[in-house]
């Protein structure tokens, strides 16, 4: 299955358009964390997120977790939580899931950076001694 974005807010899988969020600064190629660009790629997909009290009845193979009113998705680089939903905490950045207007009524995230990232931790300094 593959699925492409042709605009910024337009997603196509077959001939079905979807509307969809990408980064405020668009798509890249070359990731940088905090960018905030969506990454270009082949990924596969998350869970869907939802709001039960606006859509219903929902017919998918992904696993379904129901969005709550203290969810959110950190979005702290610097966090453990970075890339990740939480639950709401002012001690943590984020962007809160359950909000007023329709953008995350249902919430799709790719596979990307998801997971702990192995290569990312800062290299052990041996000391040497004299």
């Amino acid at each position: 299955m593959k699925i492409i974005i042709i605009k910024k807010d337009t997603l196509l899988y077959d001939e079905f358009k979807f509307k969809c969020s990408v980064g405020k600064n668009g798509r890249t190629s070359k990731k940088i964390e905090g960018d905030n660009k969506t990454p270009k790629g082949l990924y596969t997909l998350g869970p869907l997120y939802f709001r039960k009290d606006r859509v219903s009845k929902i017919s998918t193979k992904l696993r379904k977790i129901e969005i709550k009113k203290n969810f959110g998705w950190c979005d702290d680089v610097k966090s453990k939580f970075y890339n990740k939903p939480i639950k709401i905490n002012n001690k943590i950045r984020h962007e809160k899931l359950y909000r007023n207007d329709k953008k995350y009524d249902l919430l799709i995230p790719i596979e990307y950076n998801s997971k702990k990232c192995t290569f990312c931790r800062t290299p052990k300094v041996e000391k040497r001694q004299e």
